[in-house]
């Protein structure tokens, strides 16, 4: 409106009254316009209006493509969900509604958080506040494990001692009969092993072409004989003939809560795959784990010398080779099992990353254990809950790629993050229920501006204000105010402009404080001119008057 201030001030006398002309319809200001003035400015029109569409169509479209929808939180505050599940009291539990898929693009860290607070875990939910599980600082009770490889029968086991406060047990596969008598290790350094162990398959009938899938079974001990088991997982059985990856990467999260008040949080993300040539296993290890793992390198070299293929004529017989790194609370191993079931050596394996954090006693959660029935005692009772998520490949492959070294890494993450959420998180287990303490906030919507466009409306929108500010100041009244504002001064007495207006109009002679407004002489007309077409004669002294 200030530039159509500017143009009426200079050829169209009053046309900043079209303004008004406007709400009645376009059409009727574009007509407006067109008969204001006999010398039709049209260059300074067509600025005036298509300027004035041209920053409102700008506008538009910076808010459809530079803006976009986003949302904000406040009102940070504190609640504690409790939700029934289904548990068996001093054994191992596992919570299906957190058995979740994690994408190829998704940290693990996030993942855990997204189904803690997922809201089909959350009886009660408020959809208007975001859920984040409550974490706190943690001591670390414990920051050296020893490891050791089992039999599964009897107490026979290959040590790899590390002056470790706890024990970190690996099993074979439980189809798996070994022979600990003909077994042997090589320590390669104090935190490296290579450990071999002959053995049979216990299960006879298979097609040619399988073997018994390689199980992992992980269980820290504790000196007091108390310890923390992962899931057993079910033997299934593998054609072994097929290259590469038998099985989605895995990464299974156990929680156990010790007598003594510690909490134990073992985590173990494992890689199953299948070699069905030895001469394949360089191609098919170092495209899932790169060249430069020392422990593919290590057991590549007991595939090439023959030390993974049992040299036994028993179509049974199997041997089981391991490469053990162990580096503070976390041990890489890569698992092999050689076995030539239908007289052709094949070989599966599993690479397992385990890793544990042990934390010291922490003063329980008093907005939690008030909800307890039986007190704090009830918290005490020993037991493991776990959780278990399966990685995906990336989307769009032609082949399925896996973010392998990610996987791997995950278990140390799992783990950390779980001793993070320390007495946050508690299961009730006599009373089946389990309380998870977060911190929730109000989700508001908005919208995301990027930071050079929110300055350069700020700018346009200062310059626009210095710009009718500039108008006001210096253009005079009859260009800036509307036409029935001109009106009212033409017909304004000479008193007191703060005193009531009240003018005098005669509605028999068409009169306003004695001044005609319509003419009663008529010119000449045809005689086909309809009555209502009465002209306002240009005898009479206008209104208004042109200054």
């Amino acid at each position: 409106m200030a530039g159509l201030v500017h143009v009426s001030r200079r050829t169209l006398h009053h046309a900043h009254s079209i303004r008004l002309i406007k709400q009645a319809g376009l059409l009727e200001m574009v007509r407006a316009l067109w008969y204001s003035s006999v010398n039709r400015p049209w260059f300074g029109l067509l600025a005036t209006l298509n300027g004035g569409y041209m920053l409102m169509g700008i506008l538009v479209s910076v808010k459809i493509f530079g803006i976009n929808p986003s949302t904000g939180e406040r009102g940070l505050s504190h609640d504690v969900v409790g939700s029934r599940q289904f548990i068996v009291v001093n054994s191992l539990t596992r919570l299906p509604a957190w058995s979740i898929p994690v994408s190829f693009s998704t940290s693990v860290e996030d993942a855990l958080a997204r189904a803690l607070n997922s809201t089909t875990a959350i009886p009660r939910v408020d959809p208007k506040k975001r859920y984040r599980p409550r974490l706190s600082e943690y001591e670390p009770a414990c920051d050296q494990l020893d490891f050791k490889l089992t039999a599964n029968v009897g107490n026979e086991s290959l040590l790899l001692p590390n002056a470790g406060c706890a024990t970190l047990i690996f099993s074979p596969p439980h189809s798996m009969h070994t022979n600990l008598t003909g077994s042997y290790i090589v320590q390669e350094s104090k935190t490296r092993a290579k450990m071999v162990i002959p053995g049979t398959d216990d299960v006879t009938k298979l097609f040619n072409g399988t073997v018994v899938e390689v199980t992992l079974t992980v269980l820290l001990k504790f000196p007091d004989q108390e310890h923390c088991l992962t899931d057993f997982i079910t033997p299934k059985i593998l054609l072994a003939t097929r290259n590469g990856l038998s099985s989605p990467p895995f990464t299974v999260v156990t929680r156990c809560q010790l007598l003594s008040g510690e909490i134990a949080n073992l985590a173990v993300s494992g890689v199953r795959f299948s070699v069905p040539e030895p001469k394949k296993f360089h191609d098919i290890a170092t495209s899932l784990f790169g060249t430069q793992d020392e422990l593919v390198t290590s057991m590549e070299s007991s595939v090439n010398n023959g030390t993974l293929i049992s040299q036994s004529t028993d179509r049974y017989s199997q041997v089981l080779v391991m490469e053990v790194k162990v580096m503070g609370t976390e041990v890489s191993a890569l698992m092999c099992v050689g076995s030539k079931l239908d007289g052709e050596p094949r070989i599966v394996c599993v690479y397992a990353v385990a890793h544990s954090t042990i934390t010291k006693p922490r003063p329980s959660n008093p907005d939690i254990t008030q909800l307890f029935p039986k007190g704090i005692s009830s918290i005490t009772t020993p037991g493991s809950v776990m959780m278990s998520l399966s990685h995906l490949p990336a989307v769009g492959m032609s082949t399925p790629t896996f973010a392998i070294p990610k996987i791997l890494n995950s278990s140390s993450i799992a783990s950390a993050y779980f001793a993070s959420l320390g007495q946050n998180y508690i299961m009730d287990w006599e009373g089946s229920m389990l309380y998870i303490a977060y911190d929730t906030v109000e989700v508001i919507k908005g919208y995301e501006i990027p930071a050079g466009l929110f300055y350069l409306l700020i700018g346009v929108m200062f310059v626009c204000f210095l710009f009718c500010a500039a108008t006001e100041y210096r253009v005079e009244d009859q260009y800036k105010r509307s036409l029935y504002w001109q009106v009212a001064q033409s017909l304004a007495t000479s008193q007191d402009k703060a005193s009531p207006q009240l003018h005098r109009f005669d509605i028999k002679q068409l009169e306003f404080e004695g001044r005609r407004i319509v003419s009663t002489k008529l010119p000449r007309m045809s005689k086909e001119t309809p009555i209502y077409q009465q002209p306002v004669p240009d005898s009479k002294v206008p209104l208004l008057t042109d200054k």
